[in-house]
């Protein structure tokens, strides 16, 4: 099995924790085929089990504060540029060492048509599967690797490791300055959010998404694999039927689940708290 899914929400949850990188590390394994486009709703769909509704009717229950320009730091000494959907991706490469502590990892990072490919990648997190079109990350390098256990297929610990980079950055980033970023980035999200239809507040959507992966099962690694159809599916068919951003978890293995889970509560804490 090829997987040409796998670092979908290995960026989602990274995304979000790079901007909130963090849906990221799943969507580069997505065992099971992926549609071919991302859904871009033109109707607001009934929201998924435990998702709030995009109901306008109600404020917004996680507003973000408007950006506060002159607490951004500034680049080779000079005032941030206002954000663009056409400067984010410059925008984004200059603060990176900032926000990671390093050079290292850019290629990781999908910068072009970033805000529309974020703002995807939430839309369609807790869908069954993430669209290789909705992710801001590039693929997980190799192949999909199982290992056999008797008469059980399972998710081998070298499939982990596949994902130590995007573990690493993750651990390295500095969710402060990543939330003071997403406040200055949030017009052009939620622009996109209802340039697709939706009629919610985007933020809201996102804390959702991370309240599911915040509150998902923690994994195993006997979680056993099936084939059907010619692809690799979790036998557990409730698991199957879980959001992405929730299988996830058991895709990317406990170790870096853990470490998932924990940067992604001070991410909504940082995310609630700036409120």
């Amino acid at each position: 099995m090829r997987n040409k899914t796998d670092v979908k929400i290995v960026s989602a949850i990274l995304v979000l924790a790079v901007l909130a990188l963090g849906v990221a590390l799943y969507v580069r394994f997505n065992p099971a085929a992926v549609p071919e486009t991302a859904t871009e709703a033109t109707a607001t769909p009934e929201p998924a089990s435990g998702v709030a509704s995009d109901d306008t009717s109600s404020s917004p229950q996680h507003p973000v504060p408007a950006a506060n320009e002159s607490s951004d730091e500034t680049v080779g000494g000079a005032k941030p540029a206002a954000l663009t959907q056409q400067n984010m991706g410059t925008e984004i490469a200059a603060r990176w060492k900032s926000f990671f502590g390093k050079e290292e990892g850019q290629e990781l990072l999908r910068l072009e048509n970033f805000v529309r490919h974020f703002v995807l990648m939430f839309e369609n997190a807790t869908e069954t599967k993430i669209p290789a079109q909705a992710s801001i990350f590039e693929s997980v390098n190799g192949d999909f690797k199982t290992t056999t256990l008797g008469d059980k297929v399972q998710i081998s610990e070298q499939n982990f490791r596949r994902y130590d980079s995007y573990a690493e950055l993750l651990k390295s980033a500095d969710l402060k300055k990543l939330v003071s970023f997403y406040q200055r980035m949030y017009p052009l999200l939620q622009a996109g959010y209802a340039e697709m239809g939706r009629k919610g507040y985007f933020n809201d959507r996102v804390v959702d998404v991370l309240d599911q992966i915040i509150g998902a099962k923690d994994p195993s690694l006997d979680t056993s694999l099936v084939i059907d159809g010619g692809r690799f599916v979790f036998e557990d068919a409730e698991l199957e039927a879980a959001p992405a951003v929730q299988k996830v978890l058991f895709r990317i293995g406990p170790a870096h689940s853990a470490l998932v889970k924990e940067r992604m509560k001070e991410l909504r804490a940082l995310l609630v708290s700036s409120q």
